[in-house]
């Protein structure tokens, strides 16, 4: 049985370690100041629909430099969708697409981040879209980092993109893929600011 002084020094440990482990993750915050979350879907198979989220926040955790020991979370809210038309806007916020109401937030959170090279990596995580959540990937360009002049804080910048199966999740059943595409192009811009 532990005495008093193995199990003072017991619990040293395990703060100490706490503390060092604690101190080795990076986190990354997303400047919304400077990102985009953008996306592009085929209107009659020869136009295209562009639009964006306005409203999102997330994090990327690391225990390294190179992002690969980390884990992404991102949350964007479903009724700041914008494509510069406010009938379709609201129409896209309806139970015929997104489902707002019921659905406010779509959601990722990474379950690997491979690094295939310098600049490329693959995250694969659970994206959640209308309450649906099904295992999702993301080519990121890794464009570099810096240190900004004024702030004094690290930046580091990605793009990155997908294809998401609208019909997947539900989004606009009614609509056949010839008057609008079946996949959506996403493409996103993060700068992220170091704590």
């Amino acid at each position: 049985m532990m005495n008093s002084k193995q199990f003072f020094f017991t619990l040293l440990f395990v703060v100490l370690s706490v503390n060092i482990n604690a101190q080795d993750t990076n986190v990354w915050d997303i400047d919304k100041s400077h990102s985009s979350i953008s996306f592009s879907i085929s209107h009659f198979k020869i136009a295209t629909i562009k639009g964006n989220f306005k409203d999102f926040s997330g994090t990327i955790t690391s225990k390294n430099d190179d992002f690969t020991k980390g884990e992404v979370n991102v949350v964007i809210k479903t009724a700041s969708i914008n494509t510069n038309q406010e009938a379709r806007d609201k129409h896209l916020r309806s139970a015929d697409f997104f489902n707002a109401e019921v659905n406010p937030e779509i959601t990722f959170k990474s379950t690997s981040i491979e690094k295939k090279s310098e600049k490329e990596y693959v995250v694969k995580g659970n994206l959640t879209v209308n309450g649906i959540t099904k295992e999702f990937e993301f080519i990121g360009d890794y464009k570099g980092s810096f240190v900004h002049p004024r702030f004094k804080k690290t930046i580091a910048v990605f793009n990155f993109s997908g294809v998401l199966p609208r019909l997947d999740y539900k989004i606009g059943e009614k609509f056949p893929t010839a008057a609008m595409g079946g996949d959506v192009a996403i493409s996103i811009n993060l700068e992220l600011t170091k704590k």
